[in-house]
Order: C-alpha cells, then structure tokens, then sequence
C-alpha cells in the first residue's frame, strides 16, 4: 500500500502541468510531518492552514483573511497543502490532483498534541512560533483530535467517495513512517528535489 502511494504521488508530482497535493486528517496525524516531507523532496510549496490562521501570539485571524491567504496560496501550480478542518475544505479540495487522508486512531491523535506541546516547552521539538501555544489551546485541541470520529471522519469519507482516483487512505500511523521513510530514502538516494518552481 504505502509503495502504491509513493508511486502516486512521484507520477503527480513530475506531473510537467503542476502538483496540488492535500494532506489531511486530525491534529496529531502526522500531517505536518508528511506534508513537509513531500514539500522537501519534491521541490513544493508548503501550506499550512494553521499557519495562516494563527499569528506569532497565538491570535486568530479573522476567516476573511484567512481566505485571502489561503485563496493566494493556493494560486500557485505546485504546493502541497495540509489541513484538519472542515471549514476550508471547499477551498482545498477542487484543485487538488491528489489528497492524502492520514485516518488515524483519535485517542492516539490527541495524545500526540498533548506530548507535542510538552515537548516544545522542553525545547525537545522544534515551535511553529517563538511563544508556545497557551494551555488552554492545547487542551481544546486535544478535545477537537477526540471528536474526530463523530465530526470530521463523516465528511473524508464523502470526499473519498466523491474523488476515489484521486483520494489515498492512510489508516495506521505504521503506513505513514513507512512513506515519510521511504520518500526520505529516494530523496536522499537522488540528491536533489524532483522538481520546483
């Protein structure tokens, strides 16, 4: 399965008319982690949702201008786009040559966050900003990775079968080492990105 996926995603990403890939699934699915990876080796634009939507101080933007950054983003031939939302989808979804859905176990999923903020505070993970984000946050983002199965999971599977050719799903966290390893091991054995802008 996951050689399958490897195989996808090199053909739409040496793809000479563009590359939109969007990665999803609930926070702690690894979707950062792929989608930086992808990002690295095949020479893409990374998006992160989150990133547009909180500033440095942990602020969020208002949904009017995180659809302006998102929709100038998005204006570009070749990204690769993450997200675990549903707000944004109607955005992401349309132009993407391929999704990939990180179906991770939710209980796993939240505490993933949970070790993840103990670990920036630690200084043993890298911080998306210079402050951590606020307990508060925290702990509603690990209720928000506990109704995945209820609130979200619903929705991929109608974008699955809605795009069956270009949806792949990931459902152990097994399955995506396995690819993060294997597109590591192919950019490493080339030397330099597949492509870019």
């Amino acid at each position: 399965m996951t050689r399958g996926v490897e195989r996808a995603l090199h053909r739409v990403a040496t793809a000479n008319q563009g590359c939109r890939i969007l990665v999803l699934g609930n926070g702690g699915s690894g979707k950062t982690s792929l989608a930086s990876t992808l990002a690295a080796v095949y020479g893409l634009k990374l998006i992160s949702v989150d990133a547009l939507r909180w500033d440095d101080e942990w602020t969020q933007r208002s949904s009017e201008d995180v659809l302006v950054r998102l929709r100038a983003a998005l204006a570009s031939s070749r990204w690769v786009a993450e997200d675990g939302a549903l707000r944004w989808l109607h955005v992401l979804v349309p132009p993407s040559d391929i999704i990939l859905w990180l179906d991770a176990d939710q209980r796993r999923c939240a505490f993933r966050v949970a070790r993840r903020a103990f670990r920036r505070r630690l200084g043993t993970e890298p911080r998306e900003r210079a402050k951590p984000e606020p307990w508060t946050l925290v702990l509603r983002h690990c209720r928000w990775c506990l109704r995945y199965n209820a609130e979200r999971r619903p929705t991929y599977e109608e974008i699955q079968r809605a795009n069956p050719a270009r949806t792949l799903r990931l459902k152990k966290a097994r399955s995506v080492q396995e690819l993060l390893k294997a597109l590591t091991t192919a950019s490493s054995a080339d030397g330099t990105p597949y492509g870019g802008e």
